[in-house]
């Protein structure tokens, strides 16, 4: 299970089918509302800008947060990963440390 938190920091359960639509909100970001994100019931999480910023973090562990810059298409991929539990499949991904 997963959930997803929209750019108006609303969360609901996670589904599949609104991941597309969850990063077509970063259209509308601003200083406030900068990211949503997808976390899933084992801790990773996956924060999305707009800038195609992208930081993976695990909320219970203590493992250092890790970011990268990716086209729209990746981010979807990577946010599906997170959704599905497979975070550990994204570490050949061109992770950097901290948050960016």
């Amino acid at each position: 299970m997963f959930t997803i938190t929209h750019l108006t920091g609303a969360m609901e359960p996670g589904r599949l089918r609104l991941l597309r639509g969850l990063i077509a909100e970063l259209d509308g970001s601003d200083n406030e509302h900068p990211d949503v994100s997808v976390t899933h019931e084992s801790g990773w999480s996956l924060s999305m800008y707009d800038s195609g910023r992208l930081v993976l973090e695990h909320m219970e562990a203590d493992i250092e947060p890790t970011h990268c810059f990716l086209a729209t298409g990746d981010q979807l991929v990577a946010a599906t990963a997170v959704a599905l539990g497979y975070a550990e499949k994204l570490s050949d991904w061109p992770w950097l440390p901290g948050y960016g």
